[in-house]
């Protein structure tokens, strides 16, 4: 991988960012994804490294109509010839994704504050308790 490529795939300000990047060579290959990247794709760093775009995120293979591989390319490519921006506009997508990675989520014990009830029935959300007070007293 050429030295700036690697410079900017390591960097923090890549790792960090909340905006999904990828590094790509010259020859469209995949170099570098930062974690919002991989959160959004659903994918693993080892699945895309080293992958052309086209063969990472492929067009919708049931969508006869899909442009998206090939209007992302043509502008990549104009960005390479020109050493410029280029401006593609939106490009709608619906490229295949795995389905969503199982998430484990420790348990954690909530402990939740009661609502009293006043000795007219009515509901209160301020309430106290103390050893020598009944059990709910409302202001």
């Amino acid at each position: 991988m050429h030295e700036i490529l690697r410079t900017a795939s390591e960097s923090l300000l890549f790792e960090v960012t909340a905006a999904p990047c990828l590094v790509l060579d010259a020859d469209l290959r995949i170099q570098g994804a930062n974690p919002a990247c991989l959160r959004a794709t659903r994918r693993s760093r080892d699945e895309l490294l080293g992958a052309s775009m086209s063969d990472a995120f492929p067009d919708n293979p049931q969508d006869a109509t899909a442009t998206g591989v090939r209007n992302l390319g043509a502008s990549l490519e104009r960005v390479l010839r020109r050493g410029a921006p280029d401006d593609m506009g939106c490009s709608a997508t619906t490229s295949p994704m795995p389905p969503p990675r199982a998430v484990s989520v420790p348990r954690r014990r909530v402990r939740s504050t009661p609502r009293c009830t006043t000795p007219t029935g009515a509901s209160s959300a301020y309430c106290t308790t103390s050893r020598t007070s009944p059990p709910c007293t409302t202001f």
